[in-house]
């Protein structure tokens, strides 16, 4: 599966600045349609594809026919790095992999230009000033030139203080961090 994502990188990013980006959503779409579980019957989910009700769908007889009937009708905007993906996918009775194959490339374009998804997480709603505050002393954590994405989400869970998630780090500052701490310490 991920002997696709460098490919898919190497061609979007030589095809423009904007086709990375465009590639990663038109995958990320083509995989929330192929998670509907009809759809993904339909679709190469299932590993044999003789069980379908021929007066439900035609299935051409020809794979390649297949994939490219998929890919018009279900992409017919999408751009043709993303289409010949989700064909060969469907050739190759692939299509489960779509969705961590969108997922990697998302993370490889995110990476390759710099881009840092933050998500502050609350137990309360923080107000803009808070989040201003914490969203600079963010930028001064990361290196200069990095594209930051913040997010907000309320999270009672943690109690109080705060959980960043910085790409795929976590950052710990809550009070339930700080309780579990103090009953491992104290247990010990």
């Amino acid at each position: 599966m991920y002997d696709y994502v460098p490919i898919l990188w190497l061609e979007s990013s030589e095809a423009g600045p904007t086709v990375p980006d465009q590639v990663v959503a038109d995958l990320q779409a083509m995989a929330v349609h192929y998670q509907n579980p009809k759809i993904s019957e339909i679709f190469g989910g299932a590993d044999n594809m003789e069980h379908l009700d021929k007066n439900t769908i035609v299935i051409p007889p020809n794979p390649m026919e297949m994939a490219k009937k998929v890919t018009s009708t279900m992409m017919p905007n999408a751009h043709e790095i993303s289409q010949g993906m989700v064909e060969e996918l469907l050739i190759k009775n692939s299509l489960k992999i779509l969705p961590d194959i969108a997922t990697s490339l998302r993370e490889v374009v995110d990476f390759q230009l710099n881009r840092i998804n933050v998500n502050i997480s609350t137990a309360q709603p923080i107000t803009n000033k808070q989040a201003t505050a914490i969203e600079t002393k963010v930028k001064g954590m990361v290196s200069e030139g990095s594209q930051l994405n913040f997010m907000r989400s309320i999270k009672p869970s943690i109690l109080g203080g705060i959980e960043l998630q910085i790409d795929n780090e976590i950052i710990d500052l809550s009070a339930a961090r700080a309780i579990i701490s103090v009953k491992e310490v104290s247990l010990a």
